[in-house]
């Protein structure tokens, strides 16, 4: 069952690398979708649940997620997603950690790479910093999206000012949402 669609749309589109649910593969993002489910949630097939509800197509990425907290905004010029629910564990498969972040600037596929990395250790630092020792849940998802795509590395780890941006913006984001998910229990 599913319990609500937070839609947002991007405003252009993003050649995107991503491990979130749909659509599969290196695709071109111009929305994105969150469907926050119960915790009890199991569904062989929550795709076709998803469509015969709402209306998607293939531009639009899809984050699953029994999560009640997340933050869409913007800082210098990127697009930031996050959803976390992590229930005081981690480890329930019914919560997630989704993360988005949507560059305005030309990357290669080795740059997204990088940014996907980028976004994983910013989110392990802050649950560790946050005194968790996890570094995820089991259904987290990742995306990197820019809307340039070009075939010269310009490199985009931490050591870089688009990283360093990006790591603290993620951090910042999943330490605010700590604070929103674990004061409920």
């Amino acid at each position: 069952m599913i319990v609500s669609y937070k839609e947002f749309d991007l405003g252009k589109a993003y050649s995107t690398l991503s491990s979130a649910i749909y659509p599969v593969g290196f695709l071109i993002i111009k929305k994105l979708l969150s469907v926050t489910v119960p915790e009890d949630y199991s569904n062989p097939d929550p795709i076709a649940e998803i469509k015969s509800q709402k209306a998607f197509d293939s531009s639009t990425l899809v984050f699953i997620t029994a999560a009640k907290n997340y933050e869409f905004f913007e800082s210098s010029g990127i697009r930031y997603f996050v959803s976390l629910g992590i229930n005081g564990t981690g480890k329930h498969a019914g919560r997630t950690i989704n993360t988005a972040v949507f560059i305005n600037e030309s990357l290669s596929i080795n740059d997204l790479v990088e940014i996907v990395k980028v976004i994983t250790e910013a989110k392990c630092g802050a649950l560790m910093d946050y005194g968790l020792r996890i570094t995820g849940t089991v259904t987290d998802a990742v995306a990197a999206g820019t809307s340039h795509l070009s075939e010269n590395v310009r490199f985009a780890g931490t050591a870089t000012p688009l990283g360093s941006e990006v790591g603290k913006e993620v951090y910042r984001s999943v330490t605010r949402l700590l604070e929103k998910d674990l004061n409920r229990f």
